[in-house]
């Protein structure tokens, strides 16, 4: 089963700005938050920016440095909501907003790649088994909260889903590769999908869950039917398509397939044994 590796963004330090007139109010609540933010004062600047913007919920500026204080805070999802209003009430700092933006989505972006180097290596000694499970935990959190941020970007969601794949949550796992494939066609995420819902599908089977067994296969069937379509050369995937179709019980519609494999690789001695296995379980003694 393949395992994607989790991608690392960089995004360079960001520039820290104010200007220290000019803001479209001049409210006491105004100057008290300029003044505090101009010293660093992230707390005081927080309460009085917020104080302005519910008074003045028309105020981009006020919504925009109240997102701008909470990003230097680490609040990104007090972030999140302050560049919301910003934006409602007018498009001016709209080009701040998307750079922060970005700058915050990296950051919880590589905090959550931390989080799962993290539990990785812990996962290697078994006796640190819970810890390396609260690191996985972390990573899926910090993660979601990257989706918030943007939403729009499938690294974020691939990510996840490693990592939910790794704590067992398949139905979130596939979800995730679902969006992310919305955002952006690949093989690779078409194949994560793939070995997500034939693994829900084996434990199904192994549970005795013959029809949600049946439904999962047949998931994972038609994910590779649509991906041999795109690729129809790709061996590997027609392999595990028989696999699949074998292993579902469905071996009246491997053994069309098993004949093109055979085709394609007639010194292949799997191919030439799976043939005749099915050629005998559909009784089929001629061919």
């Amino acid at each position: 089963m393949i395992r994607p590796a989790l991608i690392l963004v960089s995004i360079g330090v960001l520039a820290v700005w104010l200007i220290v007139t000019g803001f479209q109010c001049g409210s006491s609540e105004m100057t008290t938050a300029k003044l505090a933010y101009s010293q660093h004062n992230l707390e005081k600047a927080d309460s009085s920016f917020a104080k302005e913007a519910e008074k003045n919920p028309a105020n981009a500026e006020a919504w925009y440095y109240l997102g701008r204080v909470r990003l230097e805070r680490g609040n990104y999802a007090g972030m999140v909501e302050a560049y919301k209003q910003s934006l409602a009430a007018g498009k001016e700092f709209e080009p701040r907003i998307i750079e922060d933006k970005k700058f915050a989505w990296a950051q919880m972006l590589n905090k959550g790649v931390g989080h799962h180097n993290r539990s990785v290596a812990l996962e290697k000694d078994p006796s640190k088994k819970d810890s390396a499970a609260a690191y996985r935990k972390m990573a899926i959190d910090t993660y979601r909260l990257a989706i918030v941020i943007n939403p729009d970007s499938a690294i974020t969601y691939q990510n996840l889903a490693v990592d939910d794949h790794l704590s067992g949550n398949y139905d979130e796992e596939i979800g995730y590769l679902k969006k992310a494939l919305e955002i952006r066609k690949s093989p690779e995420l078409s194949m994560m999908l793939i070995n997500a819902y034939i693994q829900k599908a084996e434990n199904a089977k192994k549970a005795d869950k013959t029809t949600e067994a049946a439904e999962n296969f047949n998931q994972a069937i038609a994910a590779m039917a649509a991906a041999r379509a795109a690729n129809p050369g790709d061996e590997e995937m027609l392999g595990t398509l028989i696999n699949v179709y074998i292993e579902a019980g469905r071996t009246k519609d491997a053994l069309p397939l098993i004949k093109e494999a055979v085709e394609k690789d007639p010194k292949n001695k799997v191919y030439q044994n799976d043939l005749g296995l099915l050629l005998l379980d559909q009784q089929n003694y001629e061919e």
